[in-house]
């Protein structure tokens, strides 16, 4: 998992209480700048050259760092697909960091940034074999110019077993995306009336219309069950391949998602959103389509929630 290899993994913050309290610093968002862009991470593991790809962007306002990525279980060889984000901890004065992979495995870290300096300690676990087990070690980030890094993986432990010391290098590699031809939107567009359970209770009434001649947006109207009503807007960025939902209802309820990866049937971002009690929430976010008439979601907020839910379209 991402965990294991790059850990650009950079991200999800401690608490939503501490990003709102306080703004990232200039001098720590300008170190994280360097990460922006798309990268290849190689890694040499027991003989062998292990290779991940990940891109990084910044959203809401540059204030928060999000990566999407694919990779190889380092112990299992099998492919996974990896997200998170960061956040600032101004408390810990640190970056805070979480990520999260398809096969269940999960992440954490801090990142102390000082000038040219940059050094964290970091926690992941994984299921090998059917059996926990968690990593820990000391990562030291080098910088070589604009386009290559290193990450030096020290005192790393396996179940408090110790192990070799990694090194994982990191050069920029071109995106794969012609911004100069657009091409249309390849999640097909959920139509029709649609009725919403979560994990957590709640649940939604929403109804998702594409206006006349639109190919690349549709417009949504949701009732949520504390009596809560949203207006929507979706909508496909063709330059940058992202889908983008906003959102504005009663009492100063809004969300906003940006959906960096894009597929038929998947996609996975960023959500931020305020409920008409006036709490605020964001983390990372995935739906998936199961059939025509059901699509499953799955919320994990930046205290380590995870809130799934089930989409079920209503036949008339």
């Amino acid at each position: 998992m991402f965990v294991r290899f790059v850990i650009l993994c950079i991200c999800l913050v401690g608490s939503a209480v501490s990003l709102r309290a306080q703004s990232m610093p200039e001098p720590i968002k300008k170190s994280l700048d360097k990460l922006v862009g798309t990268w290849e991470i190689t890694t040499q593991i027991d003989g062998r050259k292990v290779t991940e790809r990940v891109e990084l962007g910044w959203v809401n306002d540059e204030s928060v760092l999000v990566y999407q990525g694919e990779g190889e279980n380092f112990r299992s060889g099998l492919k996974v697909r990896f997200s998170g984000i960061l956040g600032w901890d101004p408390v810990g004065q640190t970056v805070e960091e979480s990520g999260f992979d398809t096969s269940g495995g999960t992440f954490k870290a801090n990142h102390k940034i000082s000038g040219e300096k940059w050094i964290g300690q970091m926690t992941g676990t994984g299921v090998v074999d059917g059996a926990p087990k968690v990593e820990t070690a000391t990562r030291e980030f080098t910088f070589d110019g604009k386009d290559h890094w290193v990450i030096v993986c020290s005192d790393r432990k396996l179940d408090g077993v110790k192990q070799e010391e990694r090194k994982l290098d990191i050069r920029r590699v071109e995106s794969g995306k012609d911004s100069s031809q657009p091409a249309g939107c390849p999640w097909e567009w959920m139509v029709g009336d649609w009725e919403v359970e979560r994990s957590d209770g709640t649940s939604s009434k929403v109804t998702w219309r594409l206006p006349d001649g639109a190919t690349d947006y549709v417009l949504g109207t949701w009732h949520d069950s504390d009596g809560t009503v949203l207006h929507e807007i979706v909508g496909w960025e063709a330059d940058r391949r992202n889908l983008v939902a906003h959102a504005y209802g009663t009492n100063g309820a809004y969300f906003a998602i940006r959906f960096q990866d894009v597929q038929k049937h998947q996609m996975s971002g960023f959500l931020r959103a305020r409920n008409a009690k006036g709490e605020s929430r964001m983390g990372l976010i995935e739906l998936e389509r199961v059939s025509d008439g059901k699509s499953i979601s799955k919320f994990i907020s930046s205290d380590g929630t995870v809130v799934t839910g089930v989409l079920r379209k209503v036949e008339k």
